[in-house]
């Protein structure tokens, strides 16, 4: 690669290491300690942005389990079979799982009930 000089910066994940900034240049160069600082200002920055995009993500699957689990109790109470309500509508059951090119069976009062495709 023909670097002279290479800085690494760790992006820190609840504590644990998540990933590397490395920044090289093709010859030997001193970095005082003003730049050092900044560059690391930048990492940790970049590290809680990380953080905090991982925690709205992990928010945002929650609430939409919430949701598709309430609409299947509620179709599950309003259809005279609860099985419907877990496979004939919209959010149904593999949609809870997020299986999709899944299928799944279900047994109830001696019948079965088959949701989905199975992969090929």
């Amino acid at each position: 690669m023909a670097v002279g000089a290479t800085m690494t910066l760790p992006l820190i994940d609840d504590g644990k290491l998540w990933g590397l900034i490395a920044c090289h240049h093709a010859t030997p160069r001193l970095i005082d300690t003003d730049a050092r600082l900044g560059a690391r200002m930048v990492a940790q920055l970049a590290s809680a942005q990380l953080n905090l995009k991982e925690s709205l993500e992990d928010m945002r699957y929650g609430a939409q389990l919430r949701r598709i689990h309430n609409r299947l109790l509620q179709r599950m109470e309003e259809e005279e079979n609860l099985v419907h309500g877990l496979v004939k509508h919209s959010p149904n059951m593999l949609d809870l799982a997020d299986a999709s090119g899944a299928a799944a069976a279900i047994y109830y009062s001696n019948e079965w009930t088959i949701i989905g495709v199975p992969p090929q």
